[in-house]
């Protein structure tokens, strides 16, 4: 779980490096901080794969519930960071 967490902290100094170069790479970072968890599931889950195949059900599951929280608490700091306007899509 510490690289998916590594890999979060990459995609967010990404996203600071945007912002810190140019206002016209706004919606970049916004797409990057708000769509953090939803990143993190597209690499958790072929690892999560790959410990069941190799018969670690406890550790894939670990993995998972890790990944849930820590997707839950992506998506409340999203809200309070970026408010209700941010999560418009869903109409």
């Amino acid at each position: 779980m510490l690289i998916c967490w590594l890999l979060n902290v990459v995609q967010l100094g990404i996203a600071f490096v945007l912002l810190a170069s140019s206002e016209k790479t706004l919606s970049s970072v916004y797409v990057l901080t708000l769509a953090l968890w939803l990143v993190q599931f597209g690499y958790v889950i072929p690892i999560y794969r790959v410990l069941k195949r190799k018969s670690r059900p406890h550790a894939a599951h670990g993995l998972l519930t890790a990944a849930c929280i820590s997707a839950v608490l992506t998506l409340l700091l999203d809200y309070k960071i970026f408010g209700a306007a941010a999560f418009k899509f869903w109409r």
